[in-house]
């Protein structure tokens, strides 16, 4: 809140003042309800404040001329009829034509421009509300689709990871079987064909034994006896054959299972590479996380600079300008951002004019101000 001083020098502060006898509100200093109030509004970027003073405090308070920097008396000071500031009446800087109903130049030049200022600034500020909120929902719905798609994706690839180690089981337990099924019919084969030899081995050692005995026994003959013999040890050999046969078999199925175990480490080889991939993609999406925290960033150096472009005007007159152009300055609300210098009461279809010089824009202030005294007076 303001003081009473501040509100008695609004050509400092962005404060408009009416004088009112229908007033409801307590006094702000006294918190007495008087008929006899002036009531003033506070404007400032983002809101409005209000406040109402009884006209008691009101010419209590102690108050400074701002052109001359005096302290009149309570003679030499005339109130405008319609906002309540005290004026000067004999200022060495102003000039008063002093009536019953005086008005002071804020109140007899400005008239309804601070209202459409306001109107303006209100209609500013909400479709800059509006715009900000659209730019918020189309980064939330960006940022929370791009999350939806990683997750997909990383959903996609764990089904497929899974697919994958469930097909290279599938693909290993097969093959086990049917190697095992190999080995087993190669087992009994053997076995079959062991059992077999032994068979015949033993009969012909039965029938050999028989024949010897029978070759001793009768003593007939010992080439028919070294025949014999000799037709064992090809029977032998023969078996020796076999044997060696069914060893090579056995050798033949030893390797089909080792090229089953090379199978077994290129699948884990592929399993191994596909988890490389599932980490490439988690740091992915890492990365598309880090740069939504960019874009956030990005978006609050926008605001900042957005705040910083509204604050640029500067409305303090400068330290080489005294007298009239002072007090034009002052009325007309005049303005600089350092390079550039303007007015909020000269409007050109509702928009400030803008010049490039504070020697331009004095002389559009006073022939402004010399043309509407003019049309006043006529």
């Amino acid at each position: 809140m303001l003081s009473l001083k501040q509100w008695q020098t609004p050509t400092k502060h962005t404060i408009t003042s009416r004088y009112t006898t229908t007033n409801t509100s307590p006094c702000y200093k006294c918190q007495n309800v008087c008929n006899e109030a002036i009531c003033g509004q506070h404007h400032t970027l983002y809101a409005s404040e209000s406040q109402t003073f009884c006209m008691s405090c009101w010419d209590e308070e102690s108050w400074d001329c701002p052109h001359c920097r005096q302290h009149p008396d309570d003679n030499d000071c005339i109130s405008c009829h319609k906002c309540g500031q005290w004026t000067h009446n004999h200022c060495d800087g102003l000039h008063i034509d002093s009536t019953k109903e005086y008005l002071c130049n804020r109140c007899k030049y400005s008239g309804d421009v601070i209202d459409k200022l306001m109107l303006q600034k209100n209609a500013c500020a909400t479709k800059l509300t509006v715009v900000e909120n659209e730019l918020a929902e189309k980064i939330e719905d960006a940022t929370s689709q791009h999350k939806n798609e990683i997750i997909e994706l990383s959903n996609k690839h764990m089904a497929q990871l899974d697919t994958l180690k469930q097909h290279k089981e599938d693909v290993y337990n097969k093959q086990l079987r049917v190697m095992k099924g190999k080995y087993d019919k190669c087992k009994v084969y053997i076995a079959k064909q062991l059992e077999n030899l032994n068979k015949k081995h033993q009969a012909e050692y039965q029938q050999a034994v028989a024949e010897k005995i029978k070759v001793h026994g009768e003593l007939e003959s010992t080439k028919a006896s070294l025949m014999a013999r000799s037709a064992t040890v090809k029977e032998m050999k023969a078996l020796a054959s076999e044997k060696n046969k069914a060893v090579r078999e056995l050798n033949v199925a030893n390797s089909r299972n080792h090229s089953g175990n090379q199978e077994i480490h290129f699948l884990k080889n592929q399993v191994s590479e596909l988890k490389k991939q599932l980490t490439r993609s988690q740091n992915n999406g890492k990365k598309n996380n880090k740069r939504s925290h960019e874009c956030g960033q990005m978006l609050e150096d926008m605001h900042r600079l957005v705040k910083k472009y509204r604050a640029r005007w500067n409305y303090s007159p400068p330290s080489t300008l005294a007298g009239i152009d002072l007090m034009l300055w002052q009325t007309y609300r005049c303005k600089t951002d350092g390079s550039s210098f303007s007015s909020d009461k000269l409007l050109c279809e509702g928009i400030p004019p803008v010049w490039k010089s504070l020697q331009q824009t004095l002389g559009e202030v006073k022939t402004y101000h010399i043309k509407s005294t003019m049309e006043n007076k006529k």
